[in-house]
């Protein structure tokens, strides 16, 4: 027995410390499994956010009427251009280039160097901007956008992409030129209005005159070339009221004023005895 003893006792101390190193081994492994498990599990709720982000970020750029847009500026590349583009710009997503530059050529020639340099400023110096320019679409037609750019920062305060919005006022710009032709319309009215009032009163001041040479013979000169003076102003101010154009051509002022000259020149020749 004691011989039994010495043989199983070492044996059973083996087994024994065998099982616990199993026991810590099994604990530790169910502790790293829920971990694992755990961060699985976070692992997959991040996913799970990033998808819906990426779901309610599509179904909004995809569903407004401005066109969203994202420039990697490093590269030089064109990252996502909503579905808006086609209905703002008349072209199909796919036939626009990765490439920025590929943007640029659909700006009307005369706002296409105004806009680049502009834009090239703002990825230069990492500033926000805004914009309005005008688009050629494939029709012929032309179309007013109005776009504001944002700037993103990486940790260190670089800027490596740039988000940006597109809006069509083409009704605005037709709005604003509609009000500005009705109160230029209205200015001149006025203005003609004011003139025809100004002759008219410098018309009764000639006719005042003309009355004193009546009763002051002593001042007739005088008064006669006050007379031709204030006549003359009095047919500039009648051209003046019935002008459509704010500038009035020298060969339309001077058969006006001829008359009034020529009556003024005779008057001064028969004084003088000529």
């Amino acid at each position: 027995r004691l011989i039994v003893l010495l043989i199983v006792a070492p044996a059973m101390a083996l087994m024994v410390g065998t099982m616990r190193r199993r026991s810590r081994l099994y604990e530790e492994t169910a502790i790293a499994n829920a971990t694992l498990q755990g961060q699985l599990a976070e692992h997959r709720q991040i996913e799970e956010a990033l998808r819906e982000g990426e779901t309610r970020f599509r179904q909004l750029a995809e569903n407004i009427r401005e066109v969203f847009w994202v420039r990697d500026v490093v590269n030089d590349r064109i990252l996502y251009v909503s579905p808006a583009y086609e209905n703002i710009w008349g072209r199909k997503l796919g036939d626009l280039d990765e490439a920025y530059h590929s943007f640029l050529e659909s700006i009307h020639p005369d706002d296409r160097t105004r806009l680049f340099a502009s834009t090239e400023r703002e990825s230069r110096e990492a500033t926000e901007g805004a914009d309005e320019y005008r688009i050629l679409r494939p029709d012929g037609t032309v179309r007013w956008v109005r776009s504001r750019a944002f700037p993103i920062r990486d940790n260190l305060g670089n800027a490596y992409r740039v988000v940006g919005v597109a809006e069509d006022i083409t009704d605005l710009k037709h709005a604003e030129e509609e009000r500005l032709a009705h109160a230029l319309k209205q200015r001149d009215t006025l203005v003609r209005e004011v003139h025809h009032r100004v002759k008219n009163n410098l018309q009764s001041v000639a006719g005042l005159l003309t009355h004193e040479t009546h009763d002051h013979p002593e001042l007739q000169p005088l008064l006669q070339k006050a007379i031709a003076q204030v006549q003359l102003i009095a047919v500039v101010h009648g051209i003046q009221g019935t002008a459509k154009a704010q500038e009035i051509p020298l060969c339309e002022m001077v058969p006006a004023i001829g008359p009034t000259a020529r009556v003024r020149v005779w008057r001064l020749d028969t004084r003088e005895g000529r």
